[in-house]
C-alpha cells in the first residue's frame, strides 16, 4: 500500500503532549494522523512515512506493537521523538546512546554542532568565534524533565546543552533503512521572549522539529554537503 503524506502522531494514553504537538504541526502545514497502541499492534504504521512520539510519560506498548514499530523503522520508516519519546527510543535500542535523567523544568539554550538536514537554515555554534550578541549561535528551547544524551557509534551529535559539546540535546542516526531523530527538549513549545538580562538574538526551535520530520520521512537527503 502506498504511504500517505500524513505523518503518524502517537496518541497513547501516556503521551500528554500529543495535542500540543498536533497543533504545532498543523499550524506548519504538516498533515497528521493520530495512531494508537492498537494501530501499531495491528501493523498500520506502514501507511505513513514517519511517526512522531511526543513527550509525556512515554509509551507502554505490547511486545507485538514494539516489534511492529521496530520492523517499520528498519524497513525505512522515520522516527522523531521528544523528551519521553527519546527515553523510549533508548529503551528500544534504536540508536547507540546513553541517557542521564534530569529532573528540571526550565528554558535552556542549546548549541548546534552539525551541518545536517535537521539544522538547515540555522547558524551553527562556532566555539572559535564570539558573536556580536551572546545568544546568536544558540537556540532557546523548553526543557521539562528530559535527559542528557551521550551518543555512541554511528550517531550524529546535532546539538548539545554544554559548550564543551559532551551532553547532547539532539541526535540522529539510522535504524536499518529508517532514520531516527531524538530531541531531549521540547521544540514544539512556543518560545517566550527571555528576560532583558538574558542574552539576545537566540534562534527559535520550531524549524529544527520541522526539519527533523522531513528528514525522517525521507523528504531530504541524508546529509547536506559541507560548505
Amino acid at each position: 500500500m502506498p504511504r500517505q503524506s500524513n505523518v503518524a502522531l502517537y496518541a497513547g494514553p501516556r503521551s500528554m503532549m500529543t495535542e500540543e504537538v498536533g497543533r504545532f504541526l498543523l499550524a506548519r502545514d504538516i498533515p497528521i494522523a493520530t495512531v494508537t497502541d492498537k494501530d501499531i499492534h495491528n501493523g498500520l504504521l506502514s501507511n505513513y512515512p514517519a511517526i512522531v512520539i511526543p513527550g509525556g510519560w512515554g509509551p507502554v506498548m505490547s511486545s507485538r506493537a514494539e516489534a511492529n514499530l521496530k520492523k517499520y523503522i528498519a524497513a525505512g520508516g522515520g522516527y522523531v521523538s521528544l523528551c519521553a519519546g527519546t527515553t523510549y527510543a533508548h529503551r528500544l535500542g534504536l540508536l547507540d546512546f546513553e541517557i542521564l535523567d534530569v529532573r528540571a523544568i526550565s528554558w535552556c539554550y542549546i548549541c548546534l554542532r552539525a551541518r545536517h538536514p535537521v539544522t538547515k537554515g540555522y547558524r551553527l555554534t562556532d566555539p572559535n568565534k564570539r558573536p556580536r550578541r551572546e545568544g546568536a549561535n544558540h537556540v532557546r528551547m523548553a526543557f521539562s524533565n528530559g535527559n542528557f544524551m551521550i551518543p555512541g557509534k554511528g550517531v550524529t551529535k546535532i546539538a548539545t546543552f554544554d559548550t564543551e559539546g559532551t551532553l547532547a540535546a539532539i541526535i540522529a542516526g539510522s535504524y536499518g533503512k529508517g532514520r531516527v531523530v531524538c530531541f531531549s527538549p521540547l521544540p514544539e513549545q512556543t518560545v517566550q521572549p527571555p528576560p532583558k538580562w538574558e542574552w539576545g538574538a537566540w534562534q527559535e526551535p520550531g524549524g529544527l522539529f520541522v526539519n527533523a520530520i522531513n528528514f525522517a520521512a525521507h523528504r531530504t537527503p541524508p546529509r547536506e554537503r559541507k560548505r
